[in-house]
Order: structure tokens, then sequence, then C-alpha cells
């Protein structure tokens, strides 16, 4: 039986949503863990910073094999600090799931604990907890991450928003929400992006905050030297659309040489698609192919 120590590192959740998205996970094979004080409330926090801090350090440190978050919203940005100068030793090989909010805990591992296996993917809740999981991806992630197999995830682009020099894709994968990948420049956990294929997702952003996130990566040079960049169908509340979001991607987009593509299935859409860090990425015509070797 595989072994789940679930985290809370950034919003409250729903109890009731909680132990639903635990039981579901526990269908699939998993015992789970979790601290008492999880439940805590530290305004629309998960608990206090050192709360949730020592939360992580403490499922870094335990044998399980698998972590899992609860939920993105707001907070895990305020933790870094705390666990930044924590010798941490991480105890056997593990595979920390999460999305949204959860891309600054990303990002930090990205750089400083390379051991771990990071995936956006599935959360207790809403994947879990409220009927929102892609059974079959999360099924061939567990295998593959368990038995150290490769893993293919194939998915389809909807627009191609700049052919570059060949439409060809090539580079290492790299999955982030948008808002806090440009916030993340100028800090100590601010990535290197050179050689990547970015993987960029967000919820309720029009197009003009969209455009504004991605000049403020290409003026801090993170849009230099890519593999090419495949966003997600940037879902609006309430089934709103924004008209111009594809144009103006075009037009930011004109002028460089790697292909970007737009309106894939992954992060806050619905289904979605997990993105594994560090895959292999390619464009066969059709679909976007991440092949992973755990």
């Amino acid at each position: 039986m595989n072994k789940a120590f679930i985290i809370a590192p950034s919003s409250t959740f729903i109890r009731k949503e909680f132990k639903e998205g635990c039981k579901a996970l526990e269908e699939y094979g998993f015992e789970n863990f979790y601290r008492k004080d999880i439940f805590e409330k530290y305004f629309n926090y998960a608990g206090t910073p050192q709360r949730r801090a020592s939360e992580i350090i403490e499922a870094l440190n335990s044998e399980t094999e698998f972590i899992f978050t609860v939920r993105g919203g707001f907070g895990s940005t305020s933790l870094l600090k705390l666990i930044k100068d924590e010798n941490i030793k991480i105890r056997g090989k593990k595979l920390f799931s999460g999305a949204s909010d959860v891309t600054s805990l990303h990002l930090f591992f990205h750089k400083f604990y390379p051991e771990l296996s990071l995936v956006m993917g599935p959360m207790i809740i809403p994947d879990f907890g409220q009927g929102k999981l892609n059974k079959v991806e999360f099924r061939h992630i567990v295998k593959a991450f368990v038995e150290k197999e490769k893993l293919t995830i194939k998915m389809g682009p909807r627009v191609i928003i700049n052919r570059g020099n060949n439409l060809r894709l090539k580079g290492k994968s790299f999955p982030a929400c948008l808002t806090l990948l440009s916030l993340s420049c100028g800090t100590f956990f601010e990535p290197d992006l050179k050689g990547k294929v970015l993987f960029l997702e967000d919820i309720n952003e029009d197009s003009s905050r969209v455009i504004r996130y991605l000049e403020h990566l290409d003026n801090c040079g993170k849009l230099d030297d890519l593999g090419g960049i495949v966003f997600n169908d940037f879902p609006l509340a309430k089934g709103r659309k924004d008209i111009h979001l594809k144009a103006k991607l075009k037009e930011f987009f004109s002028n460089k040489p790697y292909p970007v593509f737009c309106g894939c299935k992954f992060g806050h859409s619905k289904p979605r698609h997990y993105i594994v860090f560090d895959g292999d990425v390619n464009f066969d015509g059709e679909k976007i192919i991440i092949d992973k070797q755990f």
C-alpha cells in the first residue's frame, strides 16, 4: 500500500470535502497521514506560517513516498523564508503533487531539492474531494513513479500562437502558475528557465493581466532561450470568454524563435492533464508529448 502525507500549505478548506478527498485517495490504495493541526485557521490560511512550514518539513522527513497538498489559494510563498535555511533531509524517494498557489513550493523545491519528483498534479480538493480527478492519468503517474517506469502524457493544443523557427518543442517541462512565476523574479527561489518548455496556466485573469505578467517575465529575461511555451485555456468565472487573449498572445510572441501553443487542458482547466517537471517535451504535429523516466 502506498503511503501519502497530506499537507495544507495554503488556504483554509471545507472539512467535509477534505474527508471525502481522503476517502477517495484511500480507494486508490493509499494509506493517508496528516497532522491533527491541519484544520487550524489563521485569517484565510490553513494555520500560521510556522504551522504550515513545520508540516512541510515533517512531511519531507517522513518515510511516505507521496506528498499531496490539500488545495491552492494563497499563502505558500510566506513559508519559503521559514524553510530555506533548514537543513531538510529528504528521506527516500518522494513525489510532491499540487497546483495553483503550490507553484511557489514547486519553484523552491525544484531549485534547492532536485531529488524530489514534482508534479503539477492532483490535490485533495478539488481533484479527489470534488470528483475532478483525471483517473487514468493519476494511475499512470503513480505506477510509473512506484515502479520506476517511463511516463508518457499526451495532450492536444487548440491553437498555435506562434510557429517559431520550425514548430518544434524541445526541452524539459516546467509547469507553473503564471502569476506566481512572474512574482518569483528577484527572489531567492527565482528559477533558471533556460532550455525549458514552460507550461503556464492561470484562472480568472483577463488578457491585459496575462500580458502584464508576460511582459514582466520578458523584461527579466525569463522568456529568452526557451524551448517553447504551452498555455492552458485561461478559464474565467461563470463561463466568460476573453475574445482578445489569443490575438494579444500572437502579437506578443510574434518575434520569438520558439513555438507557442494555447488552449491546453491543465492547471485550473476542466478536465485537466497533470504536468510532471523535467520531462522531455516534443510535438508530433498533432499532440504535445511529455516523456518522464522516474
